[in-house]
């Protein structure tokens, strides 16, 4: 396994991990919460979050700059931002994480701002951190300039 795949799995288990003072999330279980926002990622505009993008949806933009054959893996996580005490009246951020294996052996992770517990998916779809600073540079990043 790799280090990215393990880093999610520990992402993933902290982010459904109870606490006692955290409100309810809009989702009981990581399923409930996979079934919210991965489309909520996927299905939004590519051009909105890059204006020299396509108008397609994000998920099928990625699958086509991944390659044929890439490996992709959705998940949801907790942006690295929610801490191990919460606070009861914060609402605090959701992340989709994806990760792919491409068909040259590489690999390419970026989370993407999704939402929040309290609120659920909302907002503009935004790249949180990830291999690429932009995701207007994903393209330069995998060697495969448009």
């Amino acid at each position: 396994m790799s280090f990215r795949f393990i880093c999610l799995l520990i992402i993933s288990a902290a982010l459904l991990a109870p606490a006692t003072t955290q409100a309810a999330p809009p989702c009981a279980t990581y399923d409930d919460c996979y079934k919210l926002y991965v489309p909520y990622v996927k299905y939004a505009s590519a051009s909105t979050l890059c204006p020299e993008l396509p108008d397609e949806s994000l998920g099928t933009w990625l699958e086509g700059e991944f390659g044929e054959g890439a490996e992709i893996e959705w998940d949801v996580n907790d942006c690295g931002e929610r801490p191990e005490v919460t606070d009861p009246e914060a609402d605090y951020p959701v992340c989709v994480g994806v990760y792919s294996v491409l068909p040259d052996g590489g690999d390419v992770y970026l989370n993407f701002i999704a939402g929040t517990e309290k609120k659920g998916p909302s907002g503009p779809v935004e790249l949180f951190y990830g291999d690429v600073d932009s995701i207007c540079d994903l393209p330069y990043y995998l060697g495969m300039p448009e």
